[in-house]
């Protein structure tokens, strides 16, 4: 806004700053990373051979209790058949239809790229491993007509752990980016392991890569190198980061005594 400012500044009187809008970020840290995980497993009595019924199970339990208010009031639950439409616009037009200034205005569901855990058989040791993989799941957004806040939403990742963010971040921090940095296409390949089935398809996972990029940009956490199509992380920010993901994968009581 510096610019539209100073280019009307002969016709403001003065300005108000404030949020365009607060994004709040849950993480269950405790099933985040695979010793977390684990642990769950163990704690639960729950074989590797029988990881993928488990997290089956507790997915659907998830999407019944998250639909459960929707169906009870008559609201709407919609599926996307792509990630790429204006979820908000959806919504926005939905609320705008059945006049609701209050309450729960629908559920959109749509499967995006996320973080998870997947069972394999390492060959060496012919046994079963816990491993940290990309892949894709459902993803709730409920939306909400708030009388003070307006629209308000909230998007709820299906599958374990239940949280994607950390995941970008570890995937720009891998070592074999440190030296030459990363591009769409290799993130392209960490995130999207099959191949496209189609040109569009194609065109649609290297566009949601390049609004991620975008954003870790905006945000200061990765600069593009000179002339390429490359980008890499400053040494400041890999410390930051790696902080970050080290906090993520912390419990409670291990920071308590960090911040005392």
């Amino acid at each position: 806004m510096p610019e539209f400012s100073a280019k009307h500044e002969d016709k403001i009187a003065g300005t108000l700053p404030g949020f365009d809008r607060l994004v709040f970020r849950g993480t269950l840290r405790s099933i985040a990373h695979e010793e977390g995980m684990k642990r769950y497993l163990w704690a639960n009595e729950i074989l590797l051979k029988d990881f993928g019924p488990h997290v089956e199970r507790v997915s659907r339990r998830l999407k019944e209790a998250s639909l459960a208010e929707a169906q009870a009031l008559g609201r709407p639950v919609k599926y996307l058949t792509s990630s790429q439409v204006s979820k908000e616009a959806i919504a926005r037009g939905i609320a705008v239809k059945e006049g609701i200034r209050d309450g729960l205005v629908c559920v959109l569901t749509c499967v995006e790229p996320c973080g998870s855990f997947e069972i394999h058989r390492n060959r060496d040791t012919q046994k079963l491993e816990l491993e940290r993989r990309f892949r894709k799941c459902l993803f709730l957004y409920h939306y909400w007509m708030h009388p003070v806040f307006g629209c308000m939403h909230a998007r709820i990742q299906s599958w374990f752990p239940f949280a994607a963010d950390s995941v970008r971040l570890e995937a720009i921090r891998r070592g074999e980016f440190a030296l030459h940095g990363f591009r769409n296409r290799g993130l392209r390949a960490i995130f999207f392991p099959r191949v496209p089935h189609a040109p569009e398809e194609a065109r649609r996972r290297s566009a949601w890569v390049s609004r991620k990029l975008r954003l870790l940009r905006a945000l200061g956490l990765i600069t593009k190198i000179t002339g390429t199509h490359r980008y890499q992380l400053t040494l400041s920010e890999r410390k930051a980061l790696t902080a970050i993901l080290t906090a993520l994968r912390a419990t409670v009581r291990q920071l308590t005594p960090l911040a005392a």
